[in-house]
């Protein structure tokens, strides 16, 4: 009966570990970043304009930052604070209306992209390039 035991044991040791090197293998290769997608993009969003955060990404030594976070306030408080830790630091940021866009610029940040003022700019340089005497 010891005998018995003292084999299953040891088979299992071996599956224990293959079953570990598979899990590590498909978090590998797997897109993206699991914790990432398993957190709420506000709470993610929360986190990240915390003070002890920013300073963890070592923004000092930064030379740009890309602000993609949807609510203009939490973009905010990162755009402030990354200002403030690194006035000389390039800040690129999105927003998703007018009013985002004054207050990003107004706290800080280099250049705020509104991405249907994009769009539409883009279509309108299409259209004129179409309507230009060598495509006549």
């Amino acid at each position: 009966m010891g005998a018995y035991i003292i084999r299953r044991i040891l088979i299992s040791i071996p599956v224990l570990f293959g079953i570990t090197l598979i899990g590590f293998v498909a978090l590998k290769l797997a897109p993206g970043d699991p914790l990432l997608s398993s957190v709420n993009p506000e709470t993610l969003a929360n986190l990240l304009s915390h003070p002890e955060i920013l300073a963890a990404a070592n923004l000092g030594s930064a030379r740009r930052l890309f602000v993609t976070i949807p609510e203009p306030f939490e973009a905010g408080q990162v755009v402030q604070q990354a200002r403030a830790i690194n006035p000389s630091l390039e800040i690129l940021a999105r927003a998703h209306s007018d009013a985002a866009v004054e207050h990003l610029e107004k706290l800080g940040a280099t250049l705020v992209v509104l991405g249907e003022r994009e769009i539409a700019e883009r279509m309108l340089e299409r259209a004129r390039s179409d309507l230009s005497p060598g495509n006549a």
